[in-house]
């Protein structure tokens, strides 16, 4: 199946790994946001921001890259037979967006499944990149800040908790 695929090289905020949350199925985690702006006061990243804060206040060398292969990514996910779905997160992962579309175009020339993309972007914010992602089919998008001292809300449609109520879920 893979044969004739070379793939891409992207970089990753680290290793995909098996996932029992973000989604209600269980999911390849993809942590394709490799950076932020830090738009979310008291953000739940808070050990990757110091830590990040600390590499380079200029926010261009912390980015903490794991360079790999689409091919290496669609490789592992077939061979996984618990995984039905794929989550990318990490970061923000529109703040990546060239990754992320190629991503998401060779996951669906081999694979249906859901895509689940976090981002704490509101949809407006981003909506040129949305239109992008749309003709693609079985996308969510988490949508929303973190607020701190919010109300954790229950999202019917990814199936999982959110940290703040004022976060929202969407199929695109």
């Amino acid at each position: 199946m893979l044969k004739n695929f070379k793939g891409t090289e992207i970089r990753l905020l680290d290793l995909p790994r098996t996932s029992l949350t973000n989604y209600k199925k269980i999911n390849y985690y993809i942590p394709i946001g490799i950076s932020c702006t830090w738009k979310c006061k008291d953000c739940q990243n808070i050990h990757y921001k110091k830590f990040f804060e600390k590499c380079d206040q200029n926010h261009k060398s912390w980015m903490k890259n794991v360079k790999i292969n689409t091919k290496t990514i669609i490789t592992n996910y077939m061979k996984n037979s618990l995984v039905d779905s794929i989550v990318l997160s990490g970061l923000e992962p529109f703040d990546n967006f060239d990754d992320l579309k190629i991503l998401i175009n060779d996951f669906r020339t081999f694979f249906d499944d859901d895509i689940i993309i976090f981002s704490g972007y509101e949809d407006i914010e981003i909506d040129h990149k949305i239109e992008e992602l749309e003709k693609y089919y079985n996308i969510y998008v988490k949508f929303g800040r973190y607020i701190p001292n919010r109300k954790k809300f229950f999202d019917k449609l990814l199936n999982v908790e959110l940290a703040s109520d004022n976060q929202y879920s969407k199929k695109l």
